[in-house]
């Protein structure tokens, strides 16, 4: 899988490289159960792209998905412009390890997954060019659940 660092200028973010990849050995640290324990966002994103649309005969597996982790069935990095790091323009200005998805159930705008430092889930969305909800919706961090939770 390509791993992508964002636009940055060494002389304006010296520190840029060694941040972006102590996120990636974070993130390489992860186990089966951390990615366990963010099936519930994944197959949340899911069932709530499937609430605002007309439901395809295809879609009938996600409905009748007995268990949230069996979503990772159906959930593929894309092999180009898969994993991406880069640095928040403002706010916070940390290092967010995105990783870009196709998934069963969104064809157009996939599933993108963001880890603040690598370590921790903070956004789980389509691929929209926003590496947090409150950038997405112009809100606060604060008001932004998964991004508040960082620790």
């Amino acid at each position: 899988m390509q791993i992508n660092y964002g636009e940055f200028l060494p002389e304006e973010d010296p520190k840029f490289i060694e941040e972006a990849d102590q996120a990636v050995k974070a993130f390489l640290q992860k186990s089966i159960e951390d990615r366990a324990s963010i099936s519930h966002l994944v197959h949340k994103n899911c069932m709530d792209f499937l609430n605002q649309i007309v439901l395809r005969p295809s879609d009938q597996v996600f409905i009748d998905m007995k268990d949230q982790n069996e979503i990772w069935k159906h959930v593929k990095p894309m092999r180009h412009g898969g994993i991406n790091l880069s640095r928040r323009p403002h706010r916070d200005q940390d290092i967010y390890l995105e990783i870009n998805c196709r998934c069963g159930w969104e064809d157009e705008h996939g599933l993108k997954l963001v880890f603040r430092q690598g370590r921790q889930i903070t956004r789980v969305s389509a691929m929209d060019g926003c590496l947090t909800d409150a950038d997405a919706h112009g809100t606060l961090d604060t008001e932004d659940k998964l991004l508040h939770k960082f620790k």
